[in-house]
This record gives structure tokens, C-alpha cells and sequence, in this order.
């Protein structure tokens, strides 16, 4: 079930993403592991949390801006807003069961 949320979820990212995309996630689990399905499809991505260093965001920001990576899965983070205007696509993640809600 988990495998075939995270398919749909590529599926709709593929068809209404544009270049650079923010992936709001549950919790760490969730992020990392839809990071590593989009990668196994050829997706440039990272995950940034609350845990990570301002430095370590910002090159990832930057990173995203330059068109290095295609997307950002974020946890605790960009909770209360963020002005990135290279930004043109947002996924809002949420759990299904099978991917841990621990943070």
C-alpha cells in the first residue's frame, strides 16, 4: 500500500511538475523515503528538517534555484511560510500506513 501511494504521488508530480518542487512530509521516515523512491526514478531530490543547519538549507535552496536538484522533501520546516520564488510546484505528504509517523 505504501509503494502504491508513493507511485501515485510520482505520478501526479510527474504530470503537473514544472521544474523546481517543495514536498511537504509527516515526519524524517516519510521524507526519506519518498526521497528515495523519487530518486530510484531518476529524481533529483534531498530532505531538509528542522534538524539540519541554516547553512545546510540554504546551499539546498540554492541548490534548488540552480536547477541542481529538482526536489526538496522538508519536515518541521517552511511550516510558516517561505519566499523561494523559483518554486513552482508544492506536494503536501501525508501518511499512509506502513511509513511511521515518528519524527
Amino acid at each position: 500500500m505504501v509503494e502504491e501511494r508513493a507511485n501515485l504521488v510520482y505520478k501526479k508530480y510527474s504530470y503537473y511538475k514544472k521544474k523546481r518542487s517543495i514536498a511537504f512530509c509527516a515526519s524524517i521516515k516519510h521524507a526519506e523515503y519518498m526521497n528515495k523512491f523519487f530518486k530510484e526514478k531518476g529524481v533529483k531530490t534531498v530532505v531538509l528538517t528542522g534538524n539540519n543547519t541554516n547553512e545546510k538549507r540554504k546551499k539546498e535552496i540554492q541548490n534548488l534555484k540552480d536547477g541542481k536538484i529538482d526536489t526538496i522533501f522538508v519536515v518541521d520546516i517552511f511550516n510558516e511560510g517561505i519566499d523561494i520564488p523559483a518554486i513552482d510546484t508544492i506536494l503536501l505528504g501525508s501518511l499512509s500506513t506502513g511509513v511511521g509517523g515518528e519524527k
